[in-house]
């Protein structure tokens, strides 16, 4: 039986395939949203698994609300999913997916999905009131490893209600550092900047000038430090392109690979440790190496 990953992979590949030909909501479920069910370990074809056009009623507001699906664990809704067309924006439909989490506490998550686009919603910051923001968002035409380890959490097999505030609440915080770290190192801001230089060593309180002068040397040397960190190609090799679409699927199997491979030559060169005084010093597995910035 093939693994978790591989039929995810092999999914991401199906919905590439058939994709343009998805164009109702209806030929979006059938093609692409049970078939990830199917995956999850969700039945379609078991009522007790999977119930279609459940009853989320919102007692004393409004009646006969129905959620596209509901997954069932033990006989009780544990997920609802609501399903729009190929291509539609799923955004403009989040304040109804909250109607039908907010009507029923016993549902731990809430999914909107076209297909491509799959978001995951709680109620982290209020109890029994659907967050504003989904904790974990795919695009199965860029899933990375990351999230096919987050989706299998997902999986009727392992799937805990208890445990969903553990994966929602490390995955909303892991996505707020990322956004940090990405505009830190995109802006490089003075503060950042400081910082590196005050971890190399060079200076306790930086100008104003020697900030400037050192902004394009210190971009360069993590250009370089990441260039070493990451196997991307292998050490001193030209860089790989990241490709788009259906081949990046392929792309991250080899990655995973080429980094597996090349685990055990990744390590600091003996005529680099004493190349630079002040350096920023960093070590990732087996690779380490220094972020090296001039002494001025």
């Amino acid at each position: 039986m093939s693994s978790f990953a591989e039929q995810m992979r092999a999914h991401c590949a199906h919905v590439a395939s058939v994709a343009a030909l998805c164009k109702t909501e209806e030929t979006t479920k059938q093609a692409l949203i049970l078939p990830f069910l199917q995956i999850l370990g969700f039945s379609p074809f078991d009522p007790n698994q999977v119930v279609a056009e459940y009853k989320a009623d919102i007692l004393g507001v409004k009646a006969s609300e129905r959620v596209d699906y509901a997954l069932l664990s033990q006989g009780r809704p544990v997920m609802y999913i609501e399903a729009k067309p190929y291509g539609n924006n799923i955004n403009r439909h989040v304040p109804q997916l909250a109607r039908y989490f907010n009507a029923s506490p016993e549902v731990a998550c809430c999914i909107i999905t076209n297909g491509r686009h799959w978001q995951f919603f709680t109620d982290l910051v209020h109890k029994n009131i659907m967050d504003s923001e989904p904790f974990l968002s795919v695009d199965l035409n860029e899933l990375s490893d990351e999230d096919i380890e987050r989706l299998e959490r997902f999986q009727r097999s392992q799937f805990r209600s208890e445990g969903l505030h553990e994966l929602a609440e490390s995955s909303a915080y892991q996505g707020q550092l990322r956004t940090a770290l990405q505009r830190c190192l995109r802006d490089w801001d003075d503060d950042f900047l400081r910082f590196l230089v005050q971890k190399a060593g060079l200076r306790s309180q930086p100008t104003a000038p020697l900030l400037a002068q050192l902004r394009p040397l210190a971009q360069r040397a993590l250009e370089g430090c990441l260039g070493e960190m990451l196997p991307a190609g292998g050490r001193g090799g030209p860089a790989r392109h990241r490709p788009s679409g259906q081949s990046q699927h392929r792309y991250h199997l080899e990655r995973t690979a080429a980094a597996a491979a090349g685990a055990g030559h990744h390590r600091r060169r003996p005529a680099d440790r004493h190349r630079h005084r002040g350096g920023l010093h960093y070590s990732s597995g087996g690779c380490a190496g220094t972020l090296a910035l001039p002494l001025l």
